[in-house]
């Protein structure tokens, strides 16, 4: 059997490979999550976040949909910070469902004073 020639990248790879995984991780989602979202395998999601798989531009366009992104914030520049408030939402909803699902009335408590803590925050930035 013929040995597979590795190919060295364009650094775009490596850009796209980081901006994913920021991008996965700030809305707490697995790389199954993701996989799945995006319609792809485990493995092609976590080759492609070690920058070992380029992304063709159908791939690219279903992994900015699951992400809640526009495709060239992978691809721009700049950070990518323009994140789509429904997935953003459903991805929150998730979490805390989880945590609300639990028994543990540390884990409530913990929750519950996180987000007072959050909407204070936030009451404030808008007085």
């Amino acid at each position: 059997m013929a040995q597979k020639k590795h190919i060295k990248h364009h650094k775009i790879v490596k850009t796209v490979a980081e901006r994913v995984r920021r991008a996965r991780q700030r809305l707490g989602m697995s790389q199954q999550d993701l996989a799945r979202k995006a319609q792809a395998s485990l493995t092609y999601i976590g080759k492609l976040e070690r920058g070992e798989n380029s992304v063709g531009v159908d791939m690219l366009a279903r992994l900015a949909e699951a992400l809640g992104i526009h495709p060239a914030a992978l691809l721009a520049d700049d950070e990518p910070n323009q994140f789509n408030c429904e997935v953003v939402r459903s991805q929150f909803q998730k979490q805390a469902a989880k945590i609300l699902a639990r028994n543990d009335l540390t884990s409530l408590i913990s929750f519950s004073s996180i987000m007072a803590h959050v909407d204070n925050s936030l009451s404030r930035r808008r007085s």
